[in-house]
């Protein structure tokens, strides 16, 4: 996925399939864009947020740079209409800081 852009549906949803329980790392080049869109997806589907709004605050949170284009925004909140929630789960979710 390009910088700025949004992935592809099908293969968002073969790199959701191929996560493993435990830890995992997710990263691009600044850490600002794709990052935050696929880790906002991500606690959206584990049933860690219920909008897009609460998955942006937590990220930002813990990397306050963290910043979605218009673009990235609206194919996240048109993703999250079209999926179920999820029932939440007992995971403990952790971001790591970035200066």
């Amino acid at each position: 996925m390009l910088d700025g852009n949004v992935p592809d549906l099908a293969q968002l949803e073969k790199s959701f399939s191929q996560l493993r329980d435990g830890l995992s790392y997710i990263h691009c080049a600044q850490g600002h864009g794709r990052t935050g869109l696929y880790a906002a997806l991500l606690l959206y589907r584990q049933g860690l947020v219920s909008n897009a709004e609460d998955a942006l605050q937590l990220l930002q949170e813990k990397r306050p740079a963290l910043s979605l284009t218009q673009v990235q925004m609206d194919f996240l909140k048109c993703y999250l209409k079209q999926q179920p929630l999820t029932q939440p789960q007992q995971k403990t979710v952790r971001v790591a800081k970035h200066d």
